[in-house]
């Protein structure tokens, strides 16, 4: 199957199972966001823009989609708005043609507002160990210099976002990479969440050297969770994503590993 569109150069689609479908957004060469879903022979169906009523929203980066909160279906990106400093924004659609939630987290008020992202964002529904509850979780890389990686989520009960973790901060040992133990990446290399439901919460990313690091967590809702320490690392260019094999419970990864036209894959066993 190819989808005769072009994607913006650097980026990726993003798929998700919904509604019998599967689901791919993606950034044009336009930067606009497109949703559309593969209808099992040759074809994207239902191919449409991405829009806040009228307008569409863009983005310079690669959207994330995920399921698992009621009967919708999420997007996250990063804009280009305000001024180009990456503001982070979500979706959601009924039918995948009308999208009428969209919240974007730079005109959040009070704690934890004013949050901005150099890439293309994360985004999962994650549900913790027994007796912490489920969230719409996203991570991203940070503006600040270093490019720290950090994490928060989506309350769809009161609409805002929340929690706000630096990662290099909650490293269980802590990180010895520079700078200062940070957890860091590039700008512009896309990061992806992969939950292994009520166990661990997976976090792919590119660090600063260049070399894909799956992380993993036991992460609870509150701030007993802990990030451990990096389990592999591969050679790496753009970003990377996996999934969860629902019956092994296996983390499979796939990247790009800098060389033209060559892709790797590998699985992580908890």
């Amino acid at each position: 199957m190819q989808i005769h569109d072009w994607v913006l150069a650097n980026t990726g689609p993003t798929l998700a199972c919904w509604n019998s479908h599967l689901w791919v957004a993606f950034t044009g060469t336009d930067h606009t966001l497109y949703a559309g879903y593969f209808d099992g022979s040759t074809y994207l169906h239902s191919h449409n823009a991405v829009k806040d009523g009228n307008t569409p929203q863009t983005s310079n980066y690669s959207p994330s989609l995920s399921t698992g909160y009621d009967t919708q279906l999420t997007i996250a990106w990063t804009g280009q708005d305000n001024n180009g400093n990456g503001t982070l924004n979500i979706d959601r659609t009924l039918d995948g043609v009308n999208w009428s939630f969209h919240k974007i987290w730079w005109n959040q008020s009070g704690p934890n507002a004013h949050e901005t992202a150099a890439s293309g964002p994360g985004l999962a529904y994650y549900c913790s160990p027994p007796g912490y509850s489920c969230e719409m979780y996203i991570a991203w890389v940070g503006n600040d210099s270093s490019h720290q990686l950090n994490i928060g989520y989506f309350l769809f009960g009161s609409n805002i976002f929340a929690y706000v973790q630096n990662i290099s901060k909650q490293m269980n040992p802590p990180n010895p990479g520079p700078p200062n133990g940070d957890v860091r990446s590039w700008p512009g290399d896309d990061v992806a969440l992969v939950p292994l439901q009520l166990k661990s919460l997976y976090l792919l990313y590119i660090d600063g050297p260049g070399y894909v690091t799956d992380v993993f967590t036991n992460y609870a809702y509150d701030t007993t969770g802990s990030w451990q320490s990096d389990i592999e690392s591969y050679y790496a260019d753009w970003g990377a994503s996996g999934d969860i094999d629902p019956q092994t419970s296996t983390m499979w990864a796939v990247w790009d590993d800098g060389r033209p036209d060559h892709l790797e894959e590998g699985k992580y066993v908890p």
